[in-house]
């Protein structure tokens, strides 16, 4: 699983979406709750969607 999971900064994870797209995997699975409360939920989720989901569209 740690080898699947995408954790880090912007370009981390940019990066690895990136790779994983080289290997042929076009979808991925967006799961950010992890014990967080709703609101840091979704701050992250406004994040990726503003800071990392450009450079796939």
């Amino acid at each position: 699983m740690k080898r699947n999971s995408v954790f880090g900064s912007p370009k981390l994870v940019i990066d690895k979406l990136n790779r994983n797209e080289e290997s042929s995997v076009y979808e991925f699975i967006y799961y950010a709750s992890m014990g967080l409360e709703h609101t840091q939920q979704i701050r992250l989720v406004e994040r990726f969607c503003e800071e990392m989901l450009p450079e796939f569209t």
